[in-house]
């Protein structure tokens, strides 16, 4: 038997190479005997800023068990609660007026044992407002309520939710965790990368002339994996080839609004959220349709800014969206960044991050050759970057949008895999169901119902399953769900007011917050 791996060496930083060391250490080196030493290496020249971060709901659960600490992070990083995305202007109606809908980070729920979405099919006409209406959760957007109070503690929910971050800060809050734990830290850049008889990495050399042996690497910068021969990507299936990246103030005296907003312009998409000191904003966008000063000036003018405003800051960057098709080659796994780049519709990194990590050490390897573990691991990961690829090439192929160039292009034309494009022939006769998603998809059956439904899909169609059910039900799960806004509306504090508390603010007035523990939201 091979000799069992005790090192593993992460090559740079930010929140992949600090996030993959802080999840290794918790998870491989608690309560053992022999832990793996880890060492993360990092250039000393900064990356550029980037315009905010947003998590999908597993990052709250991972945090817990990483023993961080909630407050740290809205206090650190200056988060805010993301408690779902609204889709703007993806469709438009019969009229031709844009469409609006909400895929919320709140689980689907079942009305009378079935799912609410076959009577809101039935009886709700299938409009794109299915979450508005099934879910209690939705009008805490609106109303711009968080998802707790004080009292119900760190990570306590009353509705799904995920965050919006500074990036840069998060990563420092990770840092900062991981050296604290004892991963060690080398600020250095890689220079070459030596190799043994097999063609694994055996030692790094480094500019400032040491040189770092190695076992296990974790490469978040693309560097070693590219040396190593595993450099083979798949494309995404868009033409979106540039990215605009956006900070700017907060407009003075507005409330922060816990959600991501995607708005759909005229030659890609935009997206802007809260942080707790600025916006962060951005433009995904096809060079061929529109050039770098339009796609700026379009960004800025949805947002209601100009460019020579104070604070203002616009960078324009190349993007290409694709994925490896092995992430894992010789000793070295690919991660973050360098493993995989998807338009970021579905605030996907981090999740994506979380779910390399765990299952690496899941197919765990020693010193001998990984062989069958290494197979395994790479189909996970390509049939994660596949899955992520066709929930994002779906909002484009069943656009019915066809106003611009770009649109004509995009719409009902974007290709998918041919297991998602089976799925989407099914679920015209059928809502999509837990077993036509795989157990570990990171897009589950109902997160795919509250996109159709909001893109008009089921409008005007009869499902099998949606007849011979009883109008009386759906009535009183709406009477339910109205009831539970009602009171999350008077139990919930305001979402300022519940960021401040969480952060511990001193010297201000916490003003619509509601420290009541003990009256839940009645859930239908």
């Amino acid at each position: 038997m091979a000799d069992r791996i005790d090192a593993v060496t992460i090559v740079g930083g930010g929140i992949a190479g600090w996030l993959s060391a802080v999840m290794l250490d918790r998870f491989l080196n608690t309560g053992s005997d022999a832990p793996v030493r880890i060492t993360v290496i990092e250039s000393p020249s900064p990356d550029a800023p980037m315009a905010g971060e947003a998590t999908l709901p597993s990052l709250p659960n991972l945090l817990r068990q990483l023993g961080i600490s909630e407050s740290e992070v809205f206090r650190r990083c200056h988060a805010t609660f993301k408690l779902g995305v609204r889709y703007t202007g993806w469709d438009t109606d019969h009229r031709g007026k844009p469409l609006r809908y909400l895929v919320a980070h709140t689980a689907e729920p079942l009305c009378a044992g079935r799912p609410a979405a076959l009577y809101h099919l039935a009886f709700g006409g299938g409009g794109p407002d299915f979450a508005q209406a099934a879910l209690p959760a939705s009008a805490l957007i609106g109303m711009s309520r968080g998802p707790r109070t004080p009292a119900d503690g760190e990570y306590g929910a009353r509705a799904g939710y995920g965050y919006h971050l500074d990036p840069e800060a998060f990563a420092h809050l990770l840092w900062e965790t991981a050296v604290q734990r004892g991963i060690e830290h080398v600020l250095a850049d890689v220079a070459e990368v030596e190799r043994d008889d097999a063609g694994n990495a055996a030692a790094l050399r480094l500019a400032d002339g040491g040189a770092v042996p190695v076992q296990l690497v974790f490469d978040t910068t693309g560097r070693i994996h590219r040396e190593l021969g595993g450099a083979e990507v798949e494309a995404a299936p868009t033409p979106n080839d540039r990215v605009i990246a956006a900070r700017m103030p907060a407009p003075r005296g507005a409330k922060k609004r816990p959600s991501m907003d995607v708005t759909a312009l005229s030659a890609g998409w935009a997206w802007d959220f809260p942080l707790r000191n600025r916006i962060g904003a951005g433009y995904v966008f096809s060079a061929q349709h529109l050039s770098d000063e339009q796609a700026r000036d379009e960004l800025l003018a949805l947002l209601g800014r100009g460019a020579s405003e104070a604070g203002v800051q616009v960078r324009t960057l190349p993007a290409r969206f694709g994925w490896l098709r092995r992430r894992w080659v010789g000793n070295c796994i690919a991660l973050g960044p360098a493993a995989a780049a998807h338009e970021p519709l579905e605030a996907t990194a981090v999740a994506g991050i979380n779910r390399a990590v765990r299952w690496l050490m899941y197919y765990w390897p020693d010193r001998g050759d990984p062989g069958a573990l290494r197979e395994r691991y790479n189909g996970l990961m390509r049939q994660l970057d596949q899955e992520i690829a066709d929930y994002t090439a779906t909002h484009y192929r069943l656009s019915n949008r066809a106003d611009t160039a770009y649109w004509q292009a995009v719409s009902g034309r974007v290709p998918v895999s041919a297991a998602h494009r089976a799925n989407l022939d099914l679920w015209q006769t059928s809502l999509p169901g837990k077993d036509d998603v795989t157990r570990n998809a990171l897009f589950q059956a109902g997160t795919y119902t509250m996109m159709l439904f909001g893109k008009g899909f089921y409008r005007g169609r009869a499902l099998p399953k949606s007849r011979d059910l009883a109008e009386r039900d759906w009535a009183e799960h709406r009477r339910k769900v109205e009831a539970a806004k009602a009171q999350m509306g008077r139990n919930l504090p305001d979402h300022d007011a519940l960021l401040a508390a969480t952060r511990g603010d001193r010297g201000q007035q916490v003003a619509g917050l509601t420290t009541l523990a003990g009256e839940q939201p009645a859930m239908p």
